[in-house]
């Protein structure tokens, strides 16, 4: 009983923490949302989300499956005190990404022929490699359940540059890059003192580098690249269909309503799944005959919650609209 009492206290402290991590981001955004979409204008909006979900697309065959993997194997590797041996093969694997989607964008910006767009691609490259190796870090934070410095680190991301991207557009009058390099300075800070300060152990060696690891890795991360391509090709696909038959103002208008449903909905998923997925994932590994009860507790909560929230948010859409977005982008509530 009192191990049971243990495990719930330290689920609804995480769930907390998680919370309140996920509520600070949340805020920022809807903050930034009516203060720039009354500065920067739908075209430019709908540049950025153009090359953005490009980019995504991008990461997703040459990133995603590398968080697909560290999720699955970081807790074998550990009980074989083997970890080491991951992280220098995810990193192999994290160089050769990089490379082969700095290829593709030297070779869209010499398509390109807009100035803007060169230099959304440059600047989203760079962007996203940062990014991506900070979300591996901040997956091995959560797998060691340190709920805290997780949140710390991703709240703090949020506001600093917010900060810096509200100095660069009104101090210094940035456009729409502004978006991408306030993002940019803030994470190479905190790729910085990661590397400095708190590396979680992750220590690299070419001698831990492993054929047969390798060979684990890319079978099991093939199969969760094809699955999120096509979770991608779900959700974004649309901005390219709006584009083809609309202009770039339309795509950016969709593209802000988009992120604003989406941050409120996914932000709760989120703060759901940042709670669960640590025990899940060890009792998977470890336990894993026990798995199923533990799956239905959490799903039943899932669906107990969640629904009533994601219902309740969608019979506002146009008051949520005439709060959070700029004139110029409101009319684009009933897609909310």
């Amino acid at each position: 009983m009192t191990e049971v009492q243990g495990n719930n206290r330290r689920f609804l402290l995480d769930m907390g923490w998680y919370l309140l991590g996920t509520l600070i981001p949340m805020g920022v955004g809807f903050i930034k949302t009516p203060i720039f979409t009354r500065y920067f204008s739908p075209e430019e909006y709908g540049y950025l989300g153009i090359v953005t979900i490009t980019f995504s697309y991008i990461s997703i065959f040459v990133y995603s499956w590398l968080s697909s993997c560290l999720w699955r194997y970081y807790n074998a590797f550990k009980n074989k005190q083997e970890l080491k041996t991951l992280y220098s093969n995810l990193f192999l694997i994290w160089l050769g990404a990089t490379l082969a989607m700095l290829l593709v964008a030297l070779a869209w910006y010499q398509i390109a022929s807009n100035t803007l767009v060169r230099q959304l691609i440059l600047l989203s490259f760079v962007q996203v490699m940062i990014k991506e190796f900070i979300g591996l870090f901040l997956i091995i934070v959560r797998l060691e359940g340190k709920a805290v410095k997780y949140n710390l680190i991703h709240s703090a991301r949020a506001i600093l540059s917010f900060a810096v991207l509200y100095g660069m557009t009104f101090g210094l009058h940035y456009r729409i890059t502004s978006v991408l390099i306030s993002t940019i300075i803030i994470d190479v800070l905190v790729v910085l003192i990661v590397l400095l300060f708190s590396r979680e152990g992750a220590s690299i060696s070419v001698r831990n580098l492993s054929r047969e690891t390798l060979n684990v890795l890319f079978r099991f991360g093939s199969i969760g690249l094809v699955s999120n391509f096509f979770f991608l090709l779900i959700t974004s696909s649309d901005r390219y269909i709006i584009a083809v038959f609309q202009d770039m103002a339309t795509v950016g208008i969709y593209n802000q309503v988009y992120n604003i449903s989406q941050l409120s909905v996914v932000a709760l998923v989120t703060v759901f799944f940042n709670t669960i997925n640590p025990k899940l994932n060890k009792e998977l590994e470890v336990r894993f005959e026990k798995a199923d009860s533990l799956i239905g507790n959490y799903m039943f909560a899932y669906f107990l919650f969640g629904l009533p929230v994601i219902t309740y948010l969608s019979m506002f859409p146009r008051q949520i609209a005439h709060i959070l977005l700029g004139p110029e982008f409101r009319s684009g509530y009933f897609i909310m």
